[in-house]
């Protein structure tokens, strides 16, 4: 009786065996048949790509260099995606020589207020992007062409004190954003109806095809004026000379100067603004360089001899890293932004001893 108890479990093993076995089979069989036939491929267009909607109207994480005595502990993840759009980093340590390190993801090389978007560097927006509706938070003195239109939220308050001062200086209130950020869809408008009347090359010239224009970052304005019931073209030209003149002091460039159209391969647009940032935009200013020349700068500086300079009776040190871990002294206020091409620039407050 004990003999035959095991050939009968010993029978029931062999079919569940032989069951499995089977199962296997079929499987491989229906996975090879799910295959694309070869030489086949599926091929992205730029229309695949989802559209996007605004995050968040809250002002209050608003920042451009932030406190470091107010960084969370070893064990806290600071919380810096958002309107700012800093690259988050995934986390956050103490080494013994008195510096914050700061792990970040690769993902993150595409936030930030340096990001550097052209002809040669196709950006791809991160999900989280921070926008908000200039309408629901501009100030009195200045005009939008939408009421839904969207901008990055780490550029709405420089925006709003960049158009009040305007308005001290020369009490006029007639300049209007006729575009902020756009989508695919409407970057290839944009650039549709530049072939339509100008022809595809010199439209290159003036617009980008999707994926190559800042508009997709929510980080840049067009300017125009409003007048008897029309958007005029803003030439930046007489009283408004000013915006050229000042606008870094709220963060923003000239993003396409006249004396710099072979370096941007892009026509020179007095009426197109670019975020950067402090002390980013006086740097550029006073250098005369174009964002382009700026970020060709900082590669030459590192962590270990970051680029210097005194703004507004404030020292800054700056650099660039490859590497997503990230020094900076924990003593200090700091930046990090992106450089949406191949690392990360750093800016934090120092002093003439460090």
């Amino acid at each position: 009786m004990h003999i035959r108890q095991r050939i009968v479990f010993a029978t029931i093993i062999i079919a569940l065996l032989a069951f499995i076995l089977i199962v296997v089979y079929m499987t491989d069989n229906i996975t090879e048949g799910a295959q694309l036939p070869s030489g086949d491929s599926i091929t992205l267009q730029s229309s695949d790509i989802t559209d996007i909607s605004p995050v968040s109207t809250d002002e209050s994480n608003v920042t451009d260099l932030i406190d470091a005595s107010t960084e969370p502990t070893e064990t806290e993840t600071p919380d810096t995606a958002g309107p700012d759009n800093n690259p988050p980093p995934t986390e956050v340590t103490n080494d013994d020589d008195g510096f914050i390190v700061y792990h970040t993801d690769s993902s993150d090389i595409a936030r930030g207020s340096l990001i550097l978007i052209n002809s040669a560097n196709y950006y791809s927006p991160p999900e989280d992007t921070g926008f908000v509706f200039i309408g629901e938070l501009k100030t009195p003195h200045y005009r939008v062409s939408a009421p839904d239109m969207l901008l990055s939220g780490m550029a709405i308050d420089p925006l709003n004190e960049m158009m009040e001062a305007f308005y001290d200086h020369s009490g006029l209130d007639n300049v209007i954003v006729r575009s902020a950020f756009r989508d695919n869809d409407s970057q290839q408008q944009v650039l549709d109806e530049y072939i339509r009347d100008v022809g595809k090359t010199e439209a290159l010239k003036w617009a980008s095809p999707p994926g190559y224009s800042e508009h997709q970052t929510g980080l840049a304005v067009d300017f125009g004026i409003y007048r008897n019931g029309a958007i005029e073209r803003f030439d930046g030209a007489g009283t408004y000379t000013w915006f050229a003149q000042n606008c870094h002091k709220y963060g923003f460039i000239l993003r396409y100067p006249q004396n710099k159209t072979t370096v941007t391969k892009t026509a020179y647009e007095p009426w197109h603004f670019r975020y950067v940032g402090h002390p980013h935009a006086s740097m550029i200013k006073n250098k005369n360089w174009c964002l382009e020349e700026f970020h060709q700068f900082i590669h030459e500086y590192s962590w270990v001899d970051p680029y210097k300079t005194e703004i507004d009776d404030t020292l800054y040190a700056v650099y660039f890293t490859y590497n997503t871990t990230i020094r900076i002294p924990e003593q200090y206020g700091y930046m990090i932004s992106g450089t949406n091409v191949d690392g990360y620039i750093v800016t934090y407050i120092t002093g003439p001893d460090e």
